[in-house]
């Protein structure tokens, strides 16, 4: 058995990324540059006021005075986003990202639900390209539950992990028609719609360049080599595609894709019924 903390939504629990990698765009370069490695996620909060969609909290159980956390509770979005160098696409990645509870307590249970943990302080999954990666870790500023995590809620968790990385594979087939997400000419269901975001941006900054170059020095040499125009137009072409593909992968999962996997045989220290 490892030992496993009980976590609660209050801000003194923080995920941070040990790993990931993302799609940067960095101008000259006219298309973003796929699955690039080095990125820093934190902090991401257990409290974030903005997971109410993806938040899994129990309503009467407390843990150090907060609610505590059910397994699956994400604590995206808005977990700042930082790279070397840093560069436009952060603030899209910023704006999507996932940090999710994927380690069961299973013999614990939190109003029906199994108690999320980690196994001491990792994995976390979290948001990454081309697919989430369970490659994140907690901080732990005050935790004064701990349980005890078995075999079996590890293999639980490596079925969650690979379940989320597998959906996001055929997600991306499906919206872009490459399975990891990078072509640049989309064949899927999403084959029309970052133009609409990009006729938007242009729209936008054509004649503000002030917003985006207030926004750092960096960010003014990128639209000094790029453009102010190509800069909205590819930051608001890959938000377009980031967010229906982000939003709709959530979307599935919760409402169609879980509700089946959960019927699959698992490994579990609990009996069946």
């Amino acid at each position: 058995m490892i030992p496993g903390p009980g976590l609660h939504a209050g801000f003194s629990q923080m995920g941070v990324s040990a790993f990931t990698m993302h799609n940067q765009y960095v101008p000259p370069v006219p298309n973003p540059l796929p699955n690039i490695p080095g990125l820093v996620e934190i902090p991401g909060f257990m409290a974030t006021p903005v997971s109410v969609w993806t938040r899994k909290t129990a309503t009467t159980v407390f843990f150090d005075g907060a609610p505590a956390v059910q397994e699956g509770h994400d604590m995206g979005f808005m977990i700042p986003h930082f790279a070397m160098p840093m560069n436009t696409l952060c603030a899209v990645h910023t704006c999507l990202s996932k940090h999710k509870i994927i380690v069961p307590v299973q013999k614990v249970k939190i109003q029906g639900q199994n108690m999320g943990s980690y196994m001491m302080f990792a994995p976390g999954q979290i948001c990454a390209d081309p697919v989430s990666l369970p490659t994140a870790v907690v901080m732990l500023l005050k935790c004064t539950v701990w349980t005890q995590v078995t075999l079996a809620d590890i293999g639980a968790m490596v079925w969650t992990s690979i379940k989320d990385a597998a959906l996001d594979a055929l997600w991306n087939r499906f919206t872009n028609g490459s399975w990891a997400g990078t072509n640049p000419n989309a064949s899927g269901i999403f084959r029309g719609g970052p133009d609409i975001f990009s006729r938007l941006g242009s729209r936008i900054f054509r004649g503000h360049p002030e917003v985006l170059a207030g926004l750092g020095d960096n960010l003014i040499t990128m639209c000094r080599e790029g453009g102010f125009r190509g800069v909205s137009n590819i930051v608001a072409r890959t938000f377009g595609q980031e967010l229906v593909s982000s939003s709709g992968s959530k979307a599935l999962k919760d409402l169609l894709f879980d509700p089946v996997v959960t019927h699959i045989p698992e490994i579990s220290d609990t009996p069946r019924d």
